[in-house]
């Protein structure tokens, strides 16, 4: 069918196919696996995977989707959710092969929630080792992580994003991107060991784009020891902070460029260093980071993401009585161009 392959999956095989529609050729359904919970009509709390049994998505083959090869979405008031989405398009993988051939963001992943402190959302994904071949289009990222509302902008989720160890090539948009979209909360993040192997098709973009995307979010980053390509001359790591927000680089003294910029290049030394129009705007420098929007404000942190996956007893889970389908309308919209 047109629609998205499975909701639960460890072990699959998945493909699609392409619709011929010359010159365009684009590949028609939805997801190869779309897993989504949460609530967003009232306070209740609401679990999508826990803490000591998280979802797992694992060890799948996934090619020629209309959509994403593996889409995660939490959107609720309140509640928690915990998932593990790792070695996807491995070698161990069914075919031993990347998952190849998408249209939209290859694998995305949405948290969103959190109504007031009496009802509060925490999540936490992480995001190992899995392979991807894009060949997307429209700007679309390759690996995307995002924190949002849960319905509100006055929603405070707690979010914890661990990106490491992914393989992302041939993405329309930035390799990797992770992005806070709301008024309030907290995002701590680690993005480590990733190689995006090739620049983004669209022009002037970041192998990888860490991002606040609204005034509000507090982040913790810590990026260490990727390996990434940006195009038309932008390095291989761009990331922004908003005015006026907190936006806090593990381990890092600098609290401006050009000494964030020299501290994310020395920690990741094997990605693309700027050329072109990319220069610092401090000292007209080249690096392997830059200051998307502000140059200032930056302070140091501690990033409580986890860097290796949490160890599940079982294979999979979905273990919530909120578990909703792909056809949810409460799935979240992601921003991943």
């Amino acid at each position: 069918t047109a629609g998205d392959g499975v909701n639960v999956a460890h072990n699959n095989t998945i493909s699609g196919f392409r619709f011929f529609d010359v010159p365009n050729n684009f590949y028609i359904g939805g997801s190869g696996i779309f897993l989504a919970g949460g609530n967003t009509g009232n306070t209740n709390s609401e679990n999508f995977g826990v803490l000591a049994t998280p979802i797992v998505v694992d060890n799948n083959s996934i090619s020629n989707m209309g959509d994403s090869f593996i889409k995660f979405t939490f959107n609720g008031r309140a509640g928690q959710s915990y998932v593990n989405i790792t070695n996807n398009g491995a070698a161990t993988s069914p075919t031993g092969t990347a998952m190849t051939n998408c249209e939209g963001v290859g694998m995305s992943v949405f948290m969103g929630g959190g109504a007031d402190a009496g009802h509060p959302f925490i999540g936490k994904a992480t995001v190992d080792a899995n392979r991807m071949v894009l060949n997307n289009r429209a700007g679309s990222s390759g690996l995307g992580v995002q924190m949002d509302n849960g319905g509100n902008v006055a929603d405070i989720p707690s979010v914890q994003f661990a990106v490491s160890n992914n393989v992302v090539s041939n993405s329309a948009g930035s390799g990797i991107a992770a992005i806070g979209i709301n008024n309030n909360g907290t995002m701590n993040l680690r993005v480590q060991n990733n190689n995006v192997t090739t620049a983004p098709t669209t022009a002037n973009a970041y192998g990888i784009r860490v991002s606040q995307n609204s005034a509000g979010p507090v982040f913790c980053a810590k990026i260490l020891g990727n390996t990434s390509f940006g195009s038309s001359g932008a390095p291989g790591i761009g990331y922004r902070r908003n005015t006026g927000n907190v936006f806090g680089i593990d381990g890092m003294a600098a609290t401006a460029s050009p000494g964030v910029d020299q501290y994310i290049s020395g920690q990741n030394p094997g990605s693309q260093l700027a050329s072109g129009i990319f220069q610092n705007p401090a000292d007209s420098l080249y690096y392997r980071a830059y200051p998307i929007s502000q140059s200032t404000g930056f302070t140091n942190c501690t990033s409580t993401a986890m860097f290796k996956p949490d160890t599940n007893p079982r294979d999979y889970l979905a273990q919530s009585a909120n578990y909703e389908s792909a056809s949810s309308s409460n799935a979240g919209q992601t921003d991943f161009r």
